[in-house]
C-alpha cells in the first residue's frame, strides 16, 4: 500500500444541499435536495459547474434524497429512477470531462 503522501489527492466538493438552501431554494422535507432536481435544476447544474471552477475534481451528484424509500408517499416515490438519472445527468453536464462523479445515499 502506498504511503498517504504518495496517494494522489482529489478535492471534493462542498455540501450541495447547504449551498442550495444559501442561493434561496427551499429544501423541506421529504424531499429535501431532490426537490430541487424537479424545481431548479439550472440551480443544481450551477452549484456543481461553481465547485468544479472554485477546483474541485470530485462531483457528488445530487442523489441523496432520490432513493424509492425517500420519495415514498411523495408526488415522485414512483418516479424515483427519473430523478437519480436527472442528478447525475446534471452533475456530468456541469463539470468538466473526466471529472470524477460519485452518488450519495440517505
Amino acid at each position: 500500500m502506498p504511503a498517504m503522501d504518495a496517494a494522489p489527492l482529489v478535492l471534493l466538493d462542498g455540501p450541495l444541499g447547504t449551498e442550495l438552501e444559501r442561493r434561496g431554494q427551499p429544501l423541506p422535507a421529504p424531499m429535501w435536495s431532490a426537490r430541487a432536481l424537479v424545481e431548479a435544476p439550472l440551480l443544481v447544474g450551477q452549484v456543481h459547474a461553481d465547485y468544479a471552477e472554485a477546483g474541485a475534481q470530485g462531483h457528488t451528484a445530487n442523489t441523496f434524497r432520490t432513493t424509492h424509500r425517500a420519495l415514498a408517499g411523495t408526488d415522485w416515490g414512483s418516479r424515483w429512477r427519473t430523478l437519480l438519472r436527472l442528478a447525475v445527468r446534471l452533475c456530468r453536464e456541469s463539470v468538466p470531462e473526466g471529472a470524477r462523479v460519485a452518488g450519495s445515499l440517505a
